[in-house]
């Protein structure tokens, strides 16, 4: 069975906390239709974009990199 990890994120005042929630929502629905197993599931709230992927401190997405670095997924 195929193993992923699911991030989700918002970066503005627009957004709320429920976006991520309901992110991850679609995702594991995504996921369970795959019959893809979740083995982890990673967010940021109110981050840039460019702090995730270039700065790589955000407190869900180097954790993520990490966990794929180790082949968990």
């Amino acid at each position: 069975m195929t193993r992923v990890a699911l991030y989700a994120r918002y970066s503005s005042d627009n957004q709320r906390e429920a976006s991520i929630e309901d992110q991850l929502r679609l995702c594991r629905e995504h996921a369970a239709r795959e019959r893809w197993t979740v083995v982890g599931t990673y967010a940021d709230a109110a981050i840039p974009a460019q702090a995730s992927s270039v700065d790589q401190t955000s407190s869900g997405f180097s954790p993520m990199v990490k966990a794929g670095n180790l082949r968990l997924f």
